[in-house]
């Protein structure tokens, strides 16, 4: 889009995208403020006030467990018992974590925030990259009890199909959603703003939740059987002013904290 701009060519009327995105959008002015009317069906935290973004689906970060190792008492039943010494070594962690970091130390407070990350630091997770649907099929492989910050669409849908995972929301019960905007200058403004409001519509996000096998935002849509577990609990919306401006100390925080190298 910057590059598109730059060049004086504006193609595209609306853009999807994550919080970081949506957040670069607004700061550049490529964006343009739209309040649809159909906001008023979405939770809040999910969309920005002043209409720059508009949640459309979201990802719930669970805590998983491999049901052949994890079973009875010692299934955790919050954050803090993933510092029982019986974890260590036995947790995985992806690489680039930062929405659940930032969430995290959002809502337990920096101080506080930092000195849990520290101490599950030395838990020694297992950080095999940044995938979490690779990290689930390694703890359902063994190499891993527990995965955390896991996508819970993807392990409900796992667990659907009878494989040995299930899973834990524990609180912040982090939300990640993907946001609609309009952009500045599209060259079909109206008919852009009508399809914002037809996806987050009860027609379009039930298109979202039946065809796309996505996490409707909308309250009142039915979501497939298995997702419905996801809904235990309200999720806290990873916000694009608050992850946006701080993405790079979040992220060189996450690294120093959990030992990851950065490449050259």
């Amino acid at each position: 889009m910057d590059t598109e701009a730059r060049a004086g060519r504006f193609a595209a009327d609306i853009l999807g995208s994550a919080p970081v995105e949506m957040w670069q959008l607004k700061q550049r002015k490529l964006s343009a403020a739209y309040l649809s009317p159909e906001r008023k069906a979405l939770p809040s935290g999910s969309y920005d006030p002043e209409g720059y973004w508009l949640g459309f689906e979201v990802t719930p970060l669970v805590v998983a467990f491999n049901t052949r190792s994890v079973q009875g008492n010692d299934i955790p039943k919050s954050y803090q018992d993933l510092l029982n010494p019986k974890w260590k070594g036995r947790i995985s962690l992806g690489t680039d974590e930062y929405t659940w970091f930032h969430v995290m130390l959002e809502q337990m407070g920096k101080k506080k925030g930092l000195e849990y990350m520290q101490a599950l630091a030395r838990q020694e997770p297992q950080m095999p990259g940044s995938s979490s649907v690779m990290r689930v099929q390694l703890m359902l492989a063994g190499e891993s009890a527990i995965s955390v910050a896991a996508r819970g669409r993807r392990v409900t849908e796992y667990k659907s199909q009878g494989a040995p995972i299930d899973f834990r929301i524990f609180d912040p019960y982090a939300g990640e959603p993907n946001f609609v905007t309009l952009l500045q200058r599209a060259p079909h403004p109206y008919a852009a703003m009508l399809f914002i409001d037809w996806i987050l519509s009860e027609e379009g996000q039930t298109k979202i939740s039946e065809a796309a096998g996505r996490i409707s935002l909308r309250q009142g849509i039915k979501q497939k059987p298995w997702i419905q577990e996801l809904f235990q609990k309200e999720f806290v919306f990873l916000s694009p002013t608050s992850i946006g401006p701080n993405l790079n100390a979040i992220v060189e925080e996450y690294n120093q904290v959990f030992g990851i190298q950065k490449r050259s």
